[in-house]
């Protein structure tokens, strides 16, 4: 008996310690790290009551998260309890990742792809975290999948699935937009093919645009206010925007080699040239899935805000591309991918654990000092306001908490003296959130504060007292 003949025969077994193994991973710590601002800002909506859930248009994603994510705070408000429903949608997604990559290309590759996203540092640190990415590429895989498998059975409740999968998507994250435009994309390259289902297609289409359409309006109304705006944040429009892509995909947040980044996307292209060779529609499908959102992505940049980790949802793809490319050079060489798979293996262990003890933002340790030390006349100065959401779970008194919307470091040291003149002690947190370009605000804060407190991601706590500081 071989070994892919023994592998063939348990890989369900072998699937199911994948997903113990994600399972693990996963919940491993999950309450550890404190919540940082966007997590917050999770709980503040999940907090509301579902009318305003649901017919609010003031959140930065649509509803479905925050709606499941209201039921699990029935059960507590912990850090726990909170990233919960991102573990599950984490673990979910592992079986479905096994069946893409199967239905792709073989059972192996299904396998690999499964192991990788499960060990995957950008995919933990989001399984990990209290927002709706991890359940957005649940729905993405969901929607490819009914999509892939519709068009090669012409079933009714597989176009169903997909219509059902794809509009909950769109629920979920703004981004499901690409998921349409993909799959749309699919069908005119390869419409002789289909042409047959051309019809089901569309008539899925226009059954997708009447259950996102309570969803439509706030979509437009959200773009039209971003474009507004310009962009502020997130990844600039520069030479590196697509290099950024594929290491914050292979490696996560953490500061690691590019030559590992390399030697992972090398493989990624070797799988891409094979499918081409072997299968122009798996080719052409796993292109436009992973390529086409991140070119489109890159033109938004010049006008709206593009975080990395809105690309999530090709993440699964990615590792089933890198996976076949992997598993192709092993027929050839074995020691080549013995020795890459090591590396990965290696390379994933040593990020995973370098992610349990990192986190965005240390509020918690924030809250924790400024209570230890604070008196009760004390009062702490947010700027922007909406850091007050942070320090109040982590039960500051709001009684204490006074809202700044200072534009700039200037006019915020300006209101800094003056609410000094009336009170005696003023805690600052001063972060980059602050627009503090020329460190004004900084370069007072360490002349006239009387205690300074650092914490991860640049956040500092300054005290100041109106009887000590200069004038």
């Amino acid at each position: 008996m071989t070994i892919d003949s023994i592998i063939e025969k348990k890989r369900i077994s072998i699937l199911v310690g994948i997903i113990t193994l994600a399972i693990i991973l996963q919940l491993y710590n999950l309450g550890h790290k404190s919540l940082w601002l966007d997590e917050v800002w999770s709980f503040k909506f999940a907090s509301m009551n579902l009318m305003e859930i649901l017919g609010s248009p003031d959140k930065p994603n649509p509803p479905l998260y925050y709606t499941i994510l209201h039921f699990f705070l029935k059960f507590g408000k912990d850090e726990f309890i909170l990233r919960l429903p991102s573990v599950i949608a984490g673990i979910s997604c592992i079986p479905l990742v096994y069946k893409v990559g199967s239905d792709f290309f073989n059972y192996r590759v299904g396998l690999l792809s499964a192991f990788l996203l499960a060990t995957s540092p950008f995919f933990y640190w989001h399984a990990q975290e209290a927002r709706c990415y991890t359940l957005f590429t649940l729905f993405s895989l969901l929607s490819l999948i009914f999509f892939y498998n519709a068009l090669r059975t012409n079933d009714a409740s597989l176009w169903i699935g997909f219509v059902i999968s794809t509009s909950l998507g769109f629920y979920t994250h703004y981004y499901a937009f690409f998921l349409i435009l993909i799959e749309f994309s699919f069908m005119i390259v390869f419409i002789n093919r289909y042409k047959l289902f051309i019809s089901k297609f569309f008539l899925s289409s226009i059954a997708i645009i009447i259950l996102i359409l309570p969803q439509i309006m706030s979509f437009f109304t959200g773009m039209s206010s971003k474009l507004n705006e310009g962009s502020s944040w997130g990844m600039p429009p520069s030479l590196i925007f697509i290099p950024d892509v594929f290491m914050n995909l292979s490696k996560g947040y953490v500061m690691y080699s590019h030559w590992f980044v390399l030697l992972i996307f090398l493989v990624f292209l070797y799988g891409i040239w094979r499918s081409y060779i072997e299968d122009k529609e798996m080719f052409g499908l796993s292109a436009i899935w992973i390529f086409a959102p991140i070119m489109i992505s890159f033109l938004l940049a010049f006008k709206i805000n593009v975080d990395v980790r809105y690309f999530i949802f090709i993440l699964p793809v990615y590792l089933i591309v890198i996976s076949k490319g992997l598993l192709d050079i092993g027929k050839k060489q074995f020691s080549i991918f013995l020795f890459v798979f090591i590396i990965l293996c290696v390379s994933n262990a040593y990020l995973l654990h370098a992610s349990y003890n990192d986190t965005w933002e240390d509020w918690r340790s924030v809250a924790s000092s400024i209570k230890s030390s604070s008196l009760q006349s004390d009062y702490i100065l947010c700027n922007p306001a909406y850091l007050e959401n942070a320090l109040i779970y982590y039960d500051i008194n709001p009684n204490m908490i006074l809202e700044s919307d200072a534009k700039n470091g200037e006019d915020l040291r300006i209101e800094v003296q003056r609410i000094l003149q009336g009170t005696k002690r003023l805690w600052i947190p001063y972060t980059g959130y602050i627009d503090d370009k020329k460190n004004i605000l900084l370069n007072w804060l360490n002349d006239n504060s009387i205690r300074k407190y650092e914490f991860k991601k640049d956040i500092m706590i300054y005290l100041c007292d109106y009887n000590l500081s200069a004038h």
